[in-house]
């Protein structure tokens, strides 16, 4: 039974330009050009699951699921988790490393953040 509350997160993949949505605005015109392969998609699936994330949904991030010390160790990164509108939610206070074996497909990591609402 997992007792750490689950971290989610956006892998942002890259596309065969080696280009993100990290890189661009993602417009109706451009979003093709952002869209990863299927090998990229493939490769990344893998070795996430392979270290222990569960896989939330592939596209053109893959977004991904876990306990706070699995993000930190995978990625080399430090988490502090912060309340907001009865939720949990993290903030990176050291930088992601992208791991070697993905770096050719992975651009960066996104954590989950609070929904903000605009009147």
């Amino acid at each position: 039974m997992e007792t750490e509350q689950r971290v989610y997160a956006s892998v942002v993949l890259k596309a065969p330009s080696g280009r993100s949505v990290l890189d661009v605005a993602a417009t109706a015109d451009q979003i093709d050009g952002l869209r990863p392969d299927s090998a990229a998609v493939a490769k990344a699936v893998t070795y996430f699951e392979q270290v222990g994330f569960r896989i939330e949904q592939p596209g053109i991030t893959l977004s991904i699921s876990g306990p706070k010390t699995q993000f930190e160790s995978v990625f080399g990164m430090h988490l502090t988790a912060y309340e907001q509108d009865g939720q949990t939610y993290y903030r990176i206070d050291k930088p992601a490393t992208i791991p070697a074996p993905v770096q050719s497909v992975v651009q960066g990591i996104v954590l989950a953040e609070p929904t903000q609402y605009f009147n």
